[in-house]
């Protein structure tokens, strides 16, 4: 075997194209086509759809207008009104972030007085501590949005 020769080395490359170019210089053209004339060119020869229809149909469930007309009626009916847009809704949102952090910092607080002899159970209940109550803020005044 180490008498045969041994075959000429392969050499790899890529093949030489030539590429077909699909928009010309603008040099060439003079100027690019607006939106307008692409899609105009684009829709012919197909089904273009109409417009949707607008406004509501007459035994819509979902039209506004009648909806707001039932409750005018049912405002006369009573003599008070059924919704009131102008009141301001109470916010709950400060009331469960005290309730949260408090109960949670007693919880852990407690942990922690119980556990005062052991170093590594005083000092996971401190953390815990820290740690809730950046987390509670941030959830309840970042994340969460008004309700």
């Amino acid at each position: 075997m180490p008498d045969d020769a041994d075959p000429p080395r392969k050499t790899y490359g890529f093949k030489p194209r030539e590429f077909k170019r699909d928009n010309a210089p603008v040099s060439e053209v003079g100027r690019m086509p607006t939106a307008a004339e692409l899609a105009k060119v684009a829709s012919e020869g197909k089904i273009v759809a109409p417009p949707a229809p607008r406004g509501a149909k007459p035994d819509d469930p979902n039209d506004v207008y009648a909806t707001l007309q039932l409750n005018r009626s049912a405002e006369q009916v009573h003599e008070e009104p059924v919704a009131d847009p102008g009141k301001k809704r109470e916010h709950r949102r400060k009331r469960d972030y005290w309730i949260v952090l408090l109960s949670s910092e007693a919880v852990l607080g407690t942990i922690g007085f119980l556990g005062r002899h052991n170093v590594v159970v005083l000092m996971f209940a401190f953390g815990g501590m820290i740690f809730v109550a950046g987390a509670v803020t941030w959830i309840m005044w970042q994340v969460m949005g008004r309700y």
